[in-house]
Formats: structure tokens, sequence, C-alpha cells
């Protein structure tokens, strides 16, 4: 469970599919045409050409697809990566074929690729009350490292009570780790690469993550994306959502996010999805609990994305394709929340649910969704034009939201999105956008009005700060970067 495969490439020479093939076996023959091994088990991509028997297999494979099976052949194909973007850059007639079925059978995802919703975006100067917050860099010298076996990772959880953390790690493993006698060892598996993580304050022994695909790895076709539930005692994993309801489809002139109300929302039972009235769940990249534990809250990056460089295309069209999705965990529904915004990431439940705090990570700004209760189904822009992506958000002792900030914002960036003209000779070129290297965090106030601390740091010793854990006894930074070495922690006397 939650290996990394190599996939054979000569897979449809002993089987050619036809109308009795199951969908996994389509998927996996599909997988094998596009993927070929690599050194090491690590899948070797072939982005820039297949041949011709390769081409007739995966077009032979959908043909032979029962109509009423299509759909959810499609939505797998996006769900393992093997969608438009990744198959489309092949080009030729293939190109145009394997487009088309997906698209047909897909229709209610909102392209990345489609030129035609790229309109302007204005992106000001950083808004002077973070600037005056500015506490220079505290990386150079506060930064100390716990070397262990952790590498890239995207979220740290910090059980201050049990003087323990828990550490999701791109290479598709939770770490726990001993706070007073500090030390690091590998604890559970995952099914994909695990990300979000919270503990279930009703029961410390609970915890809830959400898992997704990360760019360029190979996944067995079982393992899904989703929700899943790890008891801490006996380290089972169980899959608690891998399918999420047909979301409505909408017009391409709605430009504003949608959030839904109690009155407005589908309640559907998790035991009733099926591919009628549901698809696979995707690039789930975010979760939050409400106070009471009742409720949990997913953030759906884009469905036909995965988490790293695969999300390339979606920073620069600032694509509409985010959702935001609500799992009663009572009464074992799951509805959606709110849909249409650009990259949806770090989610931080208020209360019981009734509102939550969401970054957009691509437009650089942070929202309140107001769920239930005054202002039910309407958004409040907390903060916009920020210094860097806003990635994950937690509280500290004191109720303080700590902001993680990816990535700078780059006087690129910023010419980019007013531009939008250069975005399509952008997307199809094979490079990718200059990363800049510096990263860093900001601190709010308890209800996020207020700025109390920022700090941006550019330099070797640090990279890609994807969520930020603060405690009294260290804050805790986590590396969303393949190259980090260990678990990185700046002294909170920093900031007395």
């Amino acid at each position: 469970m939650g290996r990394i495969v190599t996939v054979n490439p000569d897979l449809a020479a002993t089987r050619a599919p036809d109308e009795h093939a199951t969908l996994v076996e389509r998927v996996d023959i599909i997988k094998a045409m596009v993927y070929g091994g690599g050194r090491r088990g690590r899948p070797r991509l072939l982005r820039w050409g297949m041949s011709r028997v390769q081409q007739e297999t995966v077009l032979r494979t959908l043909d032979t697809t029962p109509e009423h099976e299509k759909r959810e052949l499609a939505w797998m194909l996006i769900a393992q990566g093997l969608d438009t973007r990744l198959v489309g850059r092949l080009g030729g007639s293939f190109n145009r074929a394997y487009r088309a079925f997906v698209r047909e059978w897909a229709p209610d995802l909102r392209r990345a690729r489609d030129l035609r919703r790229i309109a302007p975006y204005s992106l000001g100067g950083i808004p002077k009350e973070i600037a005056a917050k500015d506490v220079g860099d505290v990386i150079t010298g506060g930064l100390r490292r716990l070397p262990c076996g952790i590498r890239g990772h995207d979220t740290i959880l910090v059980q201050a009570g049990a003087r323990r953390a828990f550490v999701t790690t791109m290479d598709g493993w939770i770490w726990r780790v001993a706070l007073d006698n500090p030390s690091a060892e590998p604890f559970v598996r995952t099914p994909l690469m695990p990300a979000g993580i919270v503990e279930d304050p009703n029961d410390s022994d609970r915890l809830y993550f959400c898992c997704c695909r990360h760019s360029g790895q190979v996944y067995p076709t079982e393992e899904r994306g989703g929700i899943y539930t790890l008891t801490i005692s006996n380290r089972a994993i169980q899959r608690l959502v891998d399918r999420v309801p047909n979301p409505p489809i909408i017009g391409g002139d709605v430009t504003e996010g949608i959030v839904y109300s109690g009155t407005e929302r589908l309640d559907l039972p998790i035991a009733s999805l099926s591919p009628s009235n549901s698809r696979p769940a995707c690039y789930f990249n975010d979760v939050a609990i409400s106070g009471d534990g009742r409720l949990l809250f997913c953030t759906e990056s884009s469905p036909d994305t995965s988490m790293g460089s695969e999300s390339e295309p979606e920073a620069i069209t600032l694509a509409r394709n985010g959702l935001l999705w609500r799992v009663d965990l009572e009464g074992r529904s799951i509805s959606l929340a709110a849909q249409n915004y650009a990259f949806t990431d770090g989610i931080l439940a208020e209360g019981n649910g009734e509102s939550v705090l969401m970054s957009e990570l691509t437009r650089f700004r942070i929202l309140r969704l107001r769920l239930d209760g005054p202002g039910a189904g309407r958004d409040e822009e907390l903060w916009r034009d920020l210094p860097g992506m806003p990635d994950g958000m937690h509280r500290d002792e004191d109720g303080r939201i700590w902001v993680a900030l990816l990535s700078k914002r780059t006087a690129f960036e910023n010419w980019l999105h007013r531009n939008p003209w250069c975005k399509p000779l952008l997307l199809s070129l094979p490079v990718s956008l200059p990363a800049p290297g510096a990263t860093g965090f900001l601190v709010l106030s308890p209800d996020g009005s207020e700025p109390v601390y920022f700090a941006m740091y550019s330099g070797k010793k640090l990279r890609d700060v994807s969520a930020v854990a603060a405690t009294s006894t260290g804050i805790f930074l986590a590396s969303f970067n393949p190259n980090n070495r260990g678990l990185n922690r700046i002294d909170p006397s920093l900031f007395a």
C-alpha cells in the first residue's frame, strides 16, 4: 500500500482490451502505454513520444469501453494523472482523439488550458499593515534541524499533550516524532502521498488525513485519493471518502466563487456514492475539522492535476477549478460547500464549522467562507496581494493563525497576470516557471483581521514552507521540497 510502482510497457502485447475488460484493467493498459520502466523502480514518463502501436492500443482501449462506463473511465484516468495535460503533450491525431474522449466524458471539469477563460488579474503591492510587521530574517541564525530521514513534507501535526508530532511526507509516509528526546521514525505508509492532517478533538488516538498523487509518480491503480482515518494505537488506516458528488456545471461567465449555505447544500450519504452520481476524489490538498469534531472540510485544489509540478498550469491561468468539500462525520454524508475558486489550498475551520478560512494559493489571498449562520452563502476577502503564496494555516496555543507562504510573489508573476495574452505561449513551452527560492510565513490575529508577524527568507537553508506548527517549545516549519533533510524548527523566543 502506498508504494510507487514501475509499469510494464509491454502489458498490452499480452492482453488486448475488449468490451469485457474491467475499468481497472483498462486504466492499467493505458498507464502501461504512457509510462515505461526507469532505474531503481522509479517510473520514466514517455512525455515526448509513443509508438504507433502504443497509441493504437490506448485508443482501442477507449473505443471498446461500454458506453455506460465511459464517464467513470474518464475520471479514473484523470485521478491517475492520465489526463489531457499529461498525455496531450504527445501531439498529433492521438492527442486530439484522447483529448476529445476525456473532455466529452468529463464535461464538468473546467480546464486550466481553456484559454478563453484567461482574463487579466491585477496584483497590488504588499499590504502596508503586513509590511509593517516584517521581523526580518529569522531563519539564517535561528533555524535548527533534527537530523533524521524526513525529507520533503507537507504538514506537521503537533500533539502537545503527548509530546509528539506527526509529519506527512512526499514519499508516502507519516512519520512520528518524539519531542522530549528528539527522534523520528517512519510510522505508517499511506495509500498515496499524505498531505493535510488533523486530530479528532474528541479522541487524540484518531487522526484524519487526506491523500493525493504526487507529480511524476505512478501508484497502484487500486489506491485512491481522498480522506482517511489513522488510529495511532494500532497504526490502522481506514478509507473514509474516496468519491465526491458530481458538482453543478456552471457557466464560464461566472467570475466569482460560489458558497453554498445550509439550505443550498445537497448532502449525499457516502455509502450511496456511485459512478452515476459521483466521481473519484482527486487532488485533495488540505483538511480541517470543526471544534466539536462533527465536520471535516477538505480542499480539492484541482481535479485534473496533482501535488507538485503538474499544478503549474493552474498557477499560470488562475483557472477556477478549486472546490471545498464538507463531510458530516455523524451523518456519514458529504456535500459541496464551495466551488469556482482558484487553487483552493489551506483550510481552517472556525467554531463548529459555521465558517472556514481558506487560501487561494495562486491568487495570493485568504478568504472567509460563511457556510451557516449570519451571512451564510457568502465569502469575505480577508487579505489579498500577499507577499507569497498562502499555503497551510494552523492555530497556535493563543489562537493566532500561522500562514505558510510557500513561494515569494515575484515581479514576473505580477506582470504575467496583468498581461494574459502571453499565457498561451508560456503554456506551450516545455519549461517550468522560474522559482524565486524565497519562502516564509505570516502570523495573523485569531480573527484573521490583523497581522502580527511577517517573515521572508531567501537562502539555501530552507525552501517551500508549506505549513507552520507553532507551539511553546518550538515553531516547526514544513518544507515541501524533495531536497529537504530533517525536521526544521526555530525557537519561539525569537518572537517574544
